[in-house]
Order: C-alpha cells, then structure tokens, then sequence
C-alpha cells in the first residue's frame, strides 16, 4: 500500500490486518510508530526504485493511496503535479507488473474527474470532462492505470470517491471543508470559503469509505465505481449542521469562487452497491457528532504532514 499512513491509509491497513492480511505499507511519514504486528512500515519515496521494488515483494493487491497535492496545489503547479503523481503512478504501476501483482486498486475522484455535472446523481457513464488541474491528473492516473492492465495483465478497480470526512482531517489546513469548519469552531479561527455558500457536495464517513476499500480487494475486477452518499448538502447546509453538532456559530470568510470549483457534484453509488455490496451506513449528522467528540485527543498528536500544508489562515475545500 502506497500513502500508508493516510488519511484512509491508516485505517484501511487496520482493517486489512483485522481480516488477517499482511500489509506492506510504504509512505514517505514514519507514522506514530504503533502499527499491527500484521504490517511491514517502509519509510520511503515513490521516487527510490529500490524501496518500492522490496515494498512490492510478494504483493498480490496494490492499493495506491498516495497523492502530494489537492485542487488548489495542483492549480498552483500543474507541471509539478504531473511530475510527482502521474509519472510517479505510471512507475509504480510497471513495477507492480514486474512484480507480479495480481490486482490494483486505485481511489480516484469522483469529485473533480467529472467535470460541470449534466445531471444529477452523476453515474459513471458520465462524460469525464474535468475543469481542474487536480481532475485531469486523477483522470490521467485512471487511463494509465487502465491501459497498462491490458498490457501487463493485472486487474485494475478504480473507486471515484466522493469527499470523505472523518476524525484528524482538521490537522491539514487544505484537507477537507467539514475538518475545517470543526477545526474553526474549536479554535475561533476563521474558515475560509469559497463562492456564495451554494456549492453542493456529496459527503460520506472515513469510516464508509475505508468499507469500499476493504471490499475492492475481492470485487470489482475492471471495474469503475462511484463510492459516495448519493445525497448533496451545499455549504450553507453543511454549516447549519455543524453548528448544530458544536453548539455554536462557526467563525467564517467568504471567498470569490476560485474557478475550479464546479457548482453540484453528488455520485450515483449504484454500481457499487450491485457489485461490491456496499453502501454508506453513517448519516452525515451522526459521522459529524463522533468526528467533534474525538477532536480534543486527536488534535492533540502530531501531524507528520503538517509542513506539507499551506500556512494560510484555515483553507477548506470541495471535491477531492
């Protein structure tokens, strides 16, 4: 597993190991150094051939979790972008085809890869017209991902997932809109946000999604799925929820629209529920009220990615 000790990384290896499997879990962060005695931390870059080739030893799923960059960073640096992510997957997945892996399963965007949505739930015949830097680089990640699985004979899952939530995403300045308002309400910094409150979203639980993740280890051979709630709440929604949730008003600057943002962006989970057997079972209120109760611990610890993240006033975002 690439992006080990992730947002997702983390928890999916604790599943992993829960179901028995043994786990290489490369990431470029050390972690917090308490892992299942199931998991084998590598401590390295996508970039040390070396590394990546022992991570691959004896592989027979590869979930490549990994990504240095979110909308805004990808709008920044384009080129940069495209050096690190897409070059650096389509290495890693000819080395995966050296090494004899069976399967890959790569978390997509189903936020940013569609583009301007023709209608609403966005399914996966959708035409994939990204307006974005961040989308085109998932969509060109998915197209080499694919395309090698033809030619090397690997099975490829693709997961377009939606904006998953959970506890520890307030830690990343530029990591996700419903950490930041949390993080916003606890501190009394403001959040900055973007556009005139009417954006719509489609949120689902850490939890839920890790479960998508879990099952694509045994389904979804060459398959592309939707992984999300099915249901769009815009920016004004979500902070009425979340004020709710905390019990007090959320300290707040609005923005002009950045330009990459498109207005409504809600996934058609349906295949996935037909294929994997999987669904979201935590409502949005309900994952928000146990992400607020486990803030005080878990902002708390040390992020090791924290001198990756912007260093302005508290930036959320939409779409992955």
């Amino acid at each position: 597993m690439t992006g080990a000790w992730g947002f997702l990384g983390r928890p999916l290896i604790e599943r992993l190991a829960a179901e028995g499997c043994q786990v290489a879990a490369l990431d470029r962060h050390p972690g917090d150094g308490h892992f299942p005695a199931a998991v084998t931390p590598i401590v390295a870059d996508l970039g040390d051939p070396g590394a990546v080739e022992a991570a691959l030893a004896g592989v027979e799923v590869l979930y490549h979790l990994a990504c240095s960059t979110v909308p805004a960073t990808s709008a920044a640096d384009p080129v940069g972008d495209v050096a690190e992510n897409v070059v650096g997957a389509v290495r890693l997945f000819e080395a995966a085809a050296a090494s004899g892996v069976e399967k890959i399963v790569y978390p997509s965007s189903g936020g940013t890869v569609y583009g301007v949505a023709r209608q609403s739930p966005i399914d996966e015949s959708h035409p994939t017209e990204p307006i974005g830097a961040h989308g085109a680089m998932k969509l060109a990640v998915e197209r080499y991902l694919v395309a090698l699985s033809r030619q090397r004979g690997y099975v490829a899952t693709i997961l377009r997932l939606a904006n998953p939530y959970g506890p520890g995403q307030w830690r990343r300045r530029t990591q996700g809109v419903l950490g930041a308002m949390l993080r916003a309400a606890a501190t009394g910094e403001e959040v900055t946000l973007w556009g005139d409150g009417s954006l719509v979203r489609d949120y689902f639980a850490r939890e839920d999604a890790v479960e998508a993740l879990v099952a694509a280890r045994l389904g979804g051979d060459d398959q592309v799925m939707n992984v999300g709630s099915g249901q769009g709440h815009s920016i004004l929604q979500l902070l009425e929820i979340v004020e709710r949730v905390v019990g007090r008003p959320v300290p707040r600057r609005w923005q002009r629209d950045r330009g990459f943002d498109v207005p409504v962006n809600v996934l058609d989970p349906r295949r996935a529920r037909e294929v994997l057997g999987w669904r979201v079972r935590i409502p949005l209120e309900e994952g928000l009220r146990r992400m607020w109760a486990a803030y005080p611990a878990a902002a708390a610890a040390p992020d090791p990615g924290e001198g990756l993240a912007e260093k302005d006033p508290i930036a959320a975002r939409f779409g992955r």
